[in-house]
C-alpha cells in the first residue's frame, strides 16, 4: 500500500502513468509469489515435523464405541493431523480395563476435568453414537474452565441433512 502511494506521488508531476502501473503489477506479482512460497514452505515444514512427532497435541477421544475406535485408527494413519491420542473416555461407567491399540480406556466422562489436567490435554475428539447426542452438553460442561478445543465427528444424518458445520 505504501509502495502504491509512493508511486502515485512520485508520478504526480510526470505524465508517464504506464510505467507506474507496470511497477504496481510487478509489486503485486512479487508479493503473491513470495507470500505463496512462504506459506507452502511453512506448511511443508510443519507437516514434516508433525509426522516426525514434534509438536503433537495431547488428545482424548470421548466415546468408547466403533466410531471412537475408527477415529483412533484414522488419527494414527495420519500423524500430520497433530494429535497424540492419550486414551478413550467412556459414557458408560461400567466399561473398564479395556484398550484399543496403544490407547486404553481412561475413565468416564464425569472424570474429564481430572483427565484433562493429568495428561495436559489440549483437544477433545468427540465420537458419539446417534443415541448419545443428548449427552453432548454434559461433555462440554465437564470441560468448562479448561483450555481445550472440541472436535465433533458428525454422524451420517448430520452430513446428509447439511447440519455438519460444527
Amino acid at each position: 500500500l505504501i509502495l502504491l502511494f509512493a508511486i502515485f506521488v512520485d508520478d504526480a508531476g510526470v505524465r508517464t502513468r504506464d510505467s507506474s502501473r507496470m511497477l504496481i503489477l510487478a509489486y503485486w506479482g512479487i508479493m503473491v509469489v513470495t507470500t505463496g512460497t512462504g506459506r507452502v514452505l511453512y506448511r511443508t515444514a510443519r507437516r514434516r515435523l508433525l509426522t516426525a512427532g514434534v509438536g503433537l497435541r495431547n488428545a482424548l477421544i470421548v466415546g468408547w464405541n466403533a466410531k471412537g475406535r475408527d477415529l483412533y485408527d484414522r488419527v494414527l494413519q495420519h500423524p500430520a493431523l497433530g494429535y497424540r491420542v492419550i486414551g478413550f473416555v467412556s459414557l458408560d461407567k461400567r466399561k473398564r480395563d479395556v484398550a484399543h491399540g496403544s490407547a486404553s480406556l481412561l475413565g468416564h466422562s464425569s472424570e474429564l476435568p481430572s483427565l484433562i489436567e493429568k495428561y495436559s490435554v489440549k483437544d477433545i475428539l468427540i465420537a458419539l453414537e446417534s443415541s448419545d447426542h443428548n449427552r453432548l452438553l454434559d461433555i462440554i460442561t465437564h470441560c468448562d474452565g479448561h483450555d481445550v478445543s472440541w472436535k465433533i465427528l458428525p454422524d451420517m444424518y448430520d452430513i446428509v441433512s447439511g447440519q455438519a458445520r460444527t
